[in-house]
């Protein structure tokens, strides 16, 4: 009977201690999630920040999807638009309107490269940059530092705005507005005086007169 309790009053300190620790553990888990330093230590804090970040990003492409998918609905409604009024004024056998014969761009379909990385991670850097920031401090890689990017040398960096067409030479020179100016030669040149006397001794007959 006395080892029986013995054994019993064992297995209860055994399972008081095993409770404790449990709670220790569940109180220490607690604070390195909900404490801002742990971010410097790579605790749960990174990968939380981490996640946040990437449904913010997650929520801004679908949203510039979204944007340009409702833009590109109206430019293919106002186009449509557009061609019945052109046939319209081919059928009465008049000029349509100029505005009328150049059709909108569809966004979704035809966007341009600000448009078409807005929809992706790439586009969002603001929040890109914060999930590589928590990436690098999670992994223990920073520790506090802030990510490092190559800066780039002069003439390196080349932007794009826009889509780009080549336009067709129309064959018209440029003419300019104010006429070509003429250069008159003063009587009083020299060398102009000389050139006239020449050209009158070649060309002119010269009448002899007689003494009288």
């Amino acid at each position: 009977m006395v080892d029986t309790a013995i054994n019993l009053h064992k297995a209860h300190l055994t399972a008081f201690e095993h409770a404790t620790l449990q709670e220790k553990v569940k109180r220490e888990t607690t604070r390195k999630k909900t404490s801002r330093r742990s971010i410097h230590k790579g605790g749960a804090a990174a990968n939380i920040g981490d996640l946040r970040e990437r449904m913010k990003i997650r929520d801004e492409t679908e949203r510039s999807t979204q944007a340009l998918r409702v833009a590109g609905v109206a430019a293919r409604k106002e186009n449509k638009e557009k061609k019945k009024r052109v046939a319209a004024c081919i059928a009465r056998s008049d000029l349509p309107a100029p505005t009328d014969l150049l059709l909108l761009r569809e966004p979704d379909k035809n966007p341009t490269i600000l448009e078409a990385a807005s929809m992706t991670p790439e586009g969002h850097h603001e929040y890109l940059h914060a999930v590589l920031q928590a990436e690098k401090e999670s992994n223990g890689e920073l520790e506090g530092k802030l990510i490092k990017f190559p800066e780039l040398k002069a003439g390196e960096l080349f932007i794009r705005l826009g889509n780009t067409y080549q336009r067709e030479d129309l064959g018209v020179k440029d003419i300019e507005s104010s006429p070509t100016q003429e250069t008159f030669i003063e009587s009083s040149d020299v060398g102009s005086d000389a050139g006239s006397i020449d050209s009158i001794s070649r060309n002119a007959d010269f009448i002899a007169f007689d003494n009288i």
